[in-house]
């Protein structure tokens, strides 16, 4: 058997009957050598935790406690036992007879009810109620405002109402119709809620005045 060199060329006659010939010794051709592949060093080896088989027993882990649960809920027997009823033979009753005792009238003494003293302090708050319940809720007693100057009677009232903005009129007392521009020049000489007597809210107020260096008529 002769193995033609790489060129096609037949060995030549010296090799032909040499078994240990290589036709492609030194001729820079042939088979080429089988190179190994360097990938570096392996990867580490992932914490038993983190591994595929830790993931899925978990996961059945997970499913088998799930289902006891439910399980647990809806086998619950939420129904309670009914109350067993004992039923006993009324026993006889015994009937009683009561006779009722009349009571004693009152007498002429007692029917006559509290003493003349009694009566009198109930007839007293009787009309102070009655009085109490004529006068309107926001009654105030009039003071005196006369001989003082305008301002200060004006003052007065809105303390004596406890309201800021109570409002009292004004009028000149010797019928010229002097306006009253700065108050506190002016006096009352009198005034149309006489002292004494109850207003309200709604009652007006009118000061009939003068100037301080005038004379009230």
């Amino acid at each position: 058997m002769s193995t033609n060199p790489p060129d096609g060329y037949p060995p030549p006659p010296e090799q032909q009957n040499n078994p240990s010939w290589d036709p492609y010794a030194g001729s820079g051709s042939g088979p080429e050598p089988t190179r190994q592949l360097n990938f570096g060093p392996p990867p580490p080896e992932q914490p038993w935790w983190m591994q595929r088989w830790f993931g899925i027993a978990s996961l059945a882990v997970g499913a088998v406690i799930i289902l006891a649960l439910i399980g647990a809920l809806f086998g619950e027997d939420d129904s309670e036992p009914a109350a067993s009823t004992t039923t006993t033979d009324p026993s006889p009753t015994a009937t009683v007879t009561v006779t009722a005792t009349p009571t004693p009238s009152p007498g002429p003494a007692e029917e006559t009810g509290a003493p003349a003293e009694a009566e009198a302090e109930n007839e007293a708050s009787k009309k102070a109620g009655e009085k109490a319940a004529d006068e309107p809720a926001d009654a105030w007693t009039m003071p005196d405002e006369v001989g003082k100057n305008l301002q200060a009677a004006q003052d007065h009232i809105q303390g004596v109402t406890d309201d800021p903005f109570f409002v009292t009129l004004s009028e000149d007392a010797t019928g010229e119709g002097r306006f009253q521009v700065l108050d506190s020049n002016w006096q009352v000489c009198s005034q149309s809620v006489a002292p004494g007597e109850k207003f309200s809210a709604n009652t007006e107020i009118t000061f009939y005045t003068v100037k301080l260096s005038e004379t009230c008529p």
